[in-house]
């Protein structure tokens, strides 16, 4: 992903990668499981997006741009496969302490403390735990009058 940049700094080699891997690899798996959910009658796809669609991250255009294409994909997929028995729901979770955190932040410590200053759960950052339980739900009989929907997964941080 590298770090945060201008609009006119990015290429568009970085920019064409970064949508391949957000919104294109989603279509291809989407139509490698389709045959088999559709043959079933069922199935739960859950879709990864990101807040940052919702808040807008200067310096990071073309990754929330792709997570927005996500959110997009789920709700016309959702829809198209939703006959078919299939739902189709996203998950979008807010800035998330992972493993890839500390190379994209190395220059930009501050953004952790910044983060969970947004959150109304501000105790914390979030951690890839936190979307175990809404990933479970999104994948369990309890959602399943559900789709085409996006779970916002950020502590609070873009309440909506």
């Amino acid at each position: 992903m590298g770090p945060w940049r201008a609009l006119d700094e990015w290429t568009v080699e970085e920019w064409d990668k970064m949508q391949a891997v957000n919104v294109r690899g989603m279509w291809f798996c989407t139509q490698a499981v389709f045959p088999y959910m559709k043959a079933q009658g069922y199935g739960k796809i859950i879709n990864l997006s990101s807040s940052s669609f919702f808040e807008g991250v200067p310096g990071f255009i073309h990754y929330s741009t792709s997570k927005g294409g996500v959110l997009g994909f789920t709700r016309s997929i959702g829809k198209e496969l939703g006959p078919f028995g299939i739902r189709v729901n996203a998950i979008a979770p807010g800035f998330t302490v992972a493993d890839a955190q500390p190379e994209l932040t190395k220059d930009s410590p501050e953004w952790y403390v910044h983060n969970r200053d947004r959150q109304a759960m501000y105790d914390r950052n979030e951690v890839p735990d936190d979307l175990a339980g809404p990933a479970f739900f999104l994948a369990s009989p309890d959602s399943d009058f559900m789709t085409c929907q996006r779970l916002l997964v950020d502590g609070g941080a873009t309440p909506h």
